[in-house]
């Protein structure tokens, strides 16, 4: 997470894209990263000015890794100048547990409420 709060401080972050399925869609396994990648329901896709929304979001949030998987709801992006994706968060529908870049965790804040937040103000 500190490599992707030094990668957007310093600009090199050139997208960011959010991956949504909603908590209502009932699926036969949990939904991993791989599988959210594949059958997200909503993408949002910030090409400018969002530093200062995802700034905030990284400087916020605090982990602690966890052996828990979970049914993940949510997604976040992180891509460089090149378009080569640089990190990537995944959440679960109460915002407590998920990924950070491929390893599991817990999050100390419910991120999910974050996100809903984030796409709600684009509105």
């Amino acid at each position: 997470m500190e490599t992707l709060k030094s990668l957007l401080k310093a600009g090199n972050i050139r997208r960011v894209e959010i991956l949504r399925i909603p908590d209502d869609v009932m699926t036969r396994t949990s939904v991993t990263p791989e599988v959210i990648r594949s059958i997200a329901s909503y993408k949002v896709i910030f090409n400018d000015g969002f530093e200062s929304t995802f700034g905030s979001l990284l400087s916020e949030t605090a982990f602690n890794r966890s052996s828990q998987n979970s049914d993940l709801r949510w997604g976040v992006l992180f891509y460089d100048n090149s378009g080569q994706e640089v990190g990537t968060i995944f959440v679960d529908k109460f915002g407590e547990n998920g990924f950070v870049d491929k390893e599991t965790v817990r999050f100390s804040s419910n991120l999910a409420k974050r996100l809903r937040q984030i796409v709600r103000e684009l509105q």
